[in-house]
């Protein structure tokens, strides 16, 4: 089972709750499942299939457009505020996607630290440092005149939300998302 779990951003940075990602597992079906799990530092962790083909569509849309993520965090403009890539990571037989922030890129990889607090994983946890070729990249984002830059496996998530889970989810993240 594939496990990603929404993470709380900094109340510095960003200062709301913020989908961090989505939590895979198998389904026979290929569809994603529509399970919540709760835990108390993770609140809301959303199960789907490993094979879900819009999942992959939206991370093959953030490695073609990772060169434009790497070019502005080069170069941030001022009305850039956060920077963050999601990878996948292992752990024996768990995997699970988390968000690495507070990031730097040396011409061949990004370090950062973990920016979530894993769900099922026991060998990272949240703030660790972490370094990630871009290759492993399933998703980025850039918040930018607050508003959300990349970010495709975070919009497609949101596109699958009820209407009143879309709004609760808008006025926790603390940016606009088109």
């Amino acid at each position: 089972m594939i496990l990603v779990a929404r993470w709380r951003r900094s109340v510095v940075v960003l200062r709301a709750m913020f989908l961090a990602g989505l939590v895979l597992g198998c389904a026979a079906t290929g569809g994603p499942l529509q399970t919540t799990a709760t835990t108390p530092s993770e609140p809301d962790v959303v199960l789907l299939a490993e094979n879900d083909y819009e999942m992959r569509i939206a991370e093959a849309k953030a490695q073609r457009s990772i060169g434009r993520f790497i070019e502005a965090l080069a170069s941030p403009a001022a009305t850039q505020t956060y920077f963050a890539v999601k990878t996948l990571l292992r752990d024996g037989e768990r995997a699970e996607h988390v968000w690495v922030s507070r990031l730097s890129y040396d011409g061949a990889r990004f370090q950062g630290t973990v920016a979530n607090a894993p769900f099922a994983l026991t060998t990272v946890t949240h703030g660790d440092a972490l370094t990630v070729a871009p290759g492993d990249i399933t998703d980025w984002m850039i918040v930018e005149d607050q508003a959300l830059v990349g970010g495709y496996t975070i919009r497609l998530e949101r596109d699958r939300m009820s209407v009143e889970q879309r709004a609760d989810f808008d006025g926790r993240v603390g940016f606009a998302i088109d």
